[in-house]
């Protein structure tokens, strides 16, 4: 009778296997993996527009580079004014005044691959603002009337 001790490991318990067959597994395995995860995540390539949608290149950081109010320059009122776009759809606004005072804004952001387009949602009074802008180059200037007067404002990628 043999005891645990006494059994010893002495050669190869699967026969060794060819190229050809090892690679075909290989293929086989891959294939039925891609097939899961399409069936679990729900994957439609159809809906797979660019990998531009996915990698989120809009989303960062921007800084002012010139704001107006009917013609008058604000900008030299803040001693910064930058907008961050996060990439789960969220943008902050932050600014500083010369005097000291901050001044942050939330709210909700996306982005029109096609038309190339930032759509930007906040709350304002209890009503939800819609503005829409180019993004070209790095850079868009969103336009909003103010008391009666144009505000326009724009941004340039920071580096």
């Amino acid at each position: 009778m043999f005891s645990c001790c006494d059994v010893y490991y002495s050669g190869n318990f699967r026969k060794k296997q060819t190229k050809r067959g090892a690679a075909l597994r290989r293929a086989a395995a891959i294939l039925c993996c891609l097939a899961t995860l399409t069936v679990f995540i729900g994957c439609d390539v159809a809906k797979m527009s660019s990998l531009g949608a996915y990698s989120r290149a809009h989303a960062g950081e921007y800084e002012c580079v010139s704001a107006t109010l009917g013609g008058e320059e604000l900008l030299g009122r803040f001693r910064f004014v930058h907008l961050l776009l996060e990439k789960d759809g969220h943008f902050l606004l932050t600014a500083k005044g010369r005097s000291g005072f901050p001044l942050e804004k939330r709210g909700e952001y996306a982005y029109e691959e096609e038309s190339g387009e930032l759509v930007f949602f906040a709350e304002q009074g209890g009503r939800r603002l819609e503005k829409r802008c180019a993004l070209r180059g790095g850079e868009f200037t969103i336009a909003h009337s103010f008391r009666g007067r144009e505000l326009i404002v724009r941004f340039r990628a920071k580096i």
